[in-house]
């Protein structure tokens, strides 16, 4: 069964992020916890911060992850991507 998809999700930008999203989903922890989290801990320390440092936060973290997933993206899950073609699926007997 295919749906009929229109509007914004059928826009070529969103759907080559969609190529790179797991990697995002990935990366985007490991900035936060082991680099984000300690270096505004050691800079800005409890306080809560105001809302620029926020948006640059969200900006600087989503710009890495960005970056890093396409980078894996062509570096290492392509490659494992185009070795599908060797593996043919078994048929059920019967």
């Amino acid at each position: 069964m295919t749906l009929p998809i229109t509007g914004d999700c059928c826009d070529p930008t969103l759907r080559s992020l969609g190529q790179y999203s797991y990697g995002i989903y990935v990366f985007h922890r490991l900035y936060i916890v082991f680099i984000g989290e300690p270096l505004l801990r050691t800079r800005y320390g409890e306080t809560a911060l105001s809302l620029g440092p926020q948006i640059a936060y969200f900006l600087a973290v989503s710009a890495a992850s960005l970056a890093t997933a396409v980078v894996s993206y062509h570096l290492l899950e392509r490659p494992f991507l185009r070795l599908k073609r060797l593996f043919v699926p078994a048929t059920a007997p019967g």
